[in-house]
């Protein structure tokens, strides 16, 4: 949990808070132009040290722009 805690201060992963579980966004690159890739996680319940991977995506600029439009 402690290199977490450090990812999560530098940018690179949130804590989504309107859930009921702790689940976590972890985006590559934190920032860029050209887009991100993030992906959805929780901490196992059952297994120490252990991760369940929920979905991942890659958002581009272009779509980005064309949800706010």
């Amino acid at each position: 949990m402690d290199n977490l805690k450090t990812m999560e201060a530098a940018g690179w992963v949130c804590i989504l808070r309107n859930v009921e579980v702790p689940l976590y966004e972890f985006k590559i690159p934190r920032t860029r132009r050209g887009g991100v890739v993030r992906i959805y996680f929780a901490y196992s319940k059952n297994e120490e040290n252990a991760i369940v991977l929920f979905t991942a995506e890659l958002k581009k600029k272009e779509q980005i722009k064309s949800q706010t439009n």
